[in-house]
């Protein structure tokens, strides 16, 4: 009498003295059996006995794809929690497995990030982005006015004074342009310089002053301060513009800090003058700095014509022919007198008592007086000094009490 052939084992045909044990893979958990069965996917057996299949231990499996004599493990990148599994699966973006056989996965670290699933090591983010938190599945660009310089980082940091970041992940700031500069960290731009100010390179520097002669304003650029112009001036440093000279001054140099009174013989009558105007023929000037040049007296003439080159003669004007030049500081008579009868006429008096439109400046203390009796004043600018007795006369001088008096007397 035959029996049957016991759990994990089997006979397959017929005649046989003892059963065959079940091969590695396959298993028979009933008796009496033709063959054994395939361990079911998740399952395993190693060797031949009559044992059970066993469960997988998590992080591994086995599959149609693989052998089921031994589990397989689960690749980089993929886990299996759970035993008696088929397959693994892949790490979810934000974590990753670098290990086999593993059976959970790890999230990102900070600066750190798998934007896949299925990564078995994390990407560090890229100069000019950052991470803040674990398991990121993506970095961020550094905002306008932050930057970061290398790569795997946490966050950013603020653009130095001199610089700025006008648009996001940056991986350095921009250095201020030439006329412009910025005095704040974590900015998005430059600001101008301010009129006065300049700034000639680009560079982390602030602006500086302009110097005293020059300016920046709206007119100008901001990388060079502009000289003021000839004409103008401007004392203190950083300005924004210049100063017109006042009338009676002038300035024909570039860049200066000052203007200049007008010469004697010369006026200026409007501001921004760069050069001074010569007194024009008839008018003269002896005080500097002025802004006419008065006419001559009554009389009297300036020598200079109107295109004259000289200030020098036009310092003060001369007596016209007929007329001669008297001190006003002094009391003085001329006088003739008849040579056969020796009676005193007076032809002029001249006191110091000057006409209501005299004016001492004006004429440097003399008064053009009409030529007396007997002197030739034909030539201008004749004075005290130098005036002659006309043909058929002579000088002499008469006493009259304590005055002592000039006079000419005929041959």
């Amino acid at each position: 009498m035959c029996a049957d052939c016991a759990v994990g084992t089997y006979s397959g045909v017929a005649g046989l003295s003892s059963c065959i044990v079940c091969e590695a893979g396959k298993a028979q958990p009933l008796v009496g059996q033709a063959s054994c069965d395939t361990c079911a996917y998740g399952k395993y057996k190693g060797v031949s006995s009559t044992a059970a299949c066993s469960d997988c231990a998590a992080g591994k499996y086995t599959s149609a794809a693989t052998t089921l004599f031994v589990c397989a493990n689960c690749e980089i990148g993929k886990v299996q929690p759970f035993e008696g599994s088929t397959e693994c699966s892949l790490c979810n973006e934000g974590t990753y497995q670098g290990l086999v056989e593993q059976s959970s996965c790890i999230s990102c670290a900070i600066g750190t990030y798998a934007g896949v699933s299925g990564l078995s090591s994390c990407l560090s983010c890229a100069v000019g982005k950052y991470v803040a938190v674990t398991a990121g599945t993506s970095c961020f660009d550094c905002s306008t006015g932050r930057y970061i310089n290398v790569t795997g980082s946490t966050g950013c940091l603020d653009c130095a004074i001199g610089t700025y970041a006008g648009v996001t992940g940056l991986s350095s700031c921009v250095t201020c342009e030439a006329g412009k500069s910025q005095p704040g960290v974590g900015q998005t731009l430059c600001d101008n310089c301010d009129f006065g100010k300049y700034k000639g390179i680009p560079s982390v520097d602030a602006c500086s002053d302009c110097a005293a002669g020059k300016y920046t304003s709206s007119a100008t650029t901001l990388f060079v301060c502009a000289d003021c112009e000839p004409g103008r001036f401007q004392p203190s440093m950083s300005s924004s513009d210049c100063i017109l000279c006042d009338p009676g001054k002038y300035q024909n140099n570039s860049a200066h800090t000052f203007c200049q009174l007008c010469d004697r013989g010369k006026y200026s009558d409007l501001a921004g003058f760069s050069i001074c105007s010569l007194c024009k023929a008839g008018t003269f000037q002896n005080v500097s700095g002025e802004t006419s040049c008065p006419s001559c007296s009554r009389n009297s003439q300036n020598p200079t014509q109107l295109n004259s080159s000289s200030a020098l003669d036009l310092l003060s004007c001369e007596c016209s022919p007929l007329y001669y030049a008297i001190p006003v500081d002094k009391l003085l008579v001329f006088q003739s007198i008849d040579s056969i009868s020796y009676n005193v006429y007076i032809e002029e008096y001249v006191a110091f008592d000057p006409v209501p439109d005299f004016d001492p400046n004006m004429y440097l203390g003399f008064w053009c007086a009409k030529c007396p009796e007997g002197a030739d004043c034909n030539s201008p600018g004749t004075t005290l000094t130098n005036v002659q007795a006309a043909q058929g006369f002579f000088p002499g001088f008469l006493c009259l009490g304590l005055t002592q008096i000039f006079i000419f007397t005929v041959n």
